[in-house]
């Protein structure tokens, strides 16, 4: 090959990854917003919005949940979730971290699952007990996720406020 060949070659390979590369942060820059949809776990069927607030360097989303209408004694919460994403498979999976909001006797889930760009869904597995699947689709916004997660769920006091037991 000559050198002359050898440099054409070599900047149609650049080009063509930077046109893979701008192609996936463009997708990337898109998943950025709430994702509406429903998950089945112990308490039943339940609707859920995952707002997704960045992608890089790690994933970062709130993950509020609410009463479905076939299920309507569901309570409402809402906490934060971080994870990876791989932009060549459209593989996303999200750990919970703190609550915003935390009904009695919940416990956080992780979700593992793809997204499907043609339907612009994400869809997967609720990993957590008697827990089933999750399916979400794009809206962009949806308030639900401010009225549940805009206040941080309270911290406990660092100083003990029960009174001193004094010896008889």
């Amino acid at each position: 090959m000559t050198l002359r060949k050898l440099a054409i070659t070599t900047a149609v390979l650049s080009m063509a990854v930077s046109a893979a590369f701008a192609q996936d942060a463009e997708k990337e820059h898109k998943l950025i917003g709430d994702w509406r949809g429903e998950y089945v776990c112990n308490q039943g069927r339940t609707a859920m919005t995952l707002r997704i607030l960045a992608l890089r360097p790690k994933v970062r989303a709130l993950f509020a949940f609410y009463a479905h209408p076939s299920n309507p004694t569901v309570p409402s919460g809402c906490y934060e979730m971080s994870g990876v994403y791989a932009p060549r498979t459209g593989e996303i999976r999200l750990t919970p971290g703190a609550w915003r909001l935390h009904p009695p006797t919940y416990v956080t889930v992780s979700l593992r699952g793809a997204l499907n760009p043609a339907k612009w869904t994400i869809a997967g597995d609720v990993e957590g007990f008697n827990c089933a699947q999750f399916a979400v689709a794009y809206t962009g916004g949806d308030n639900t996720v401010d009225r549940l997660c805009s206040k941080p769920e309270p911290v406990a006091s660092l100083h003990n406020t029960a009174p001193a037991l004094t010896p008889n």
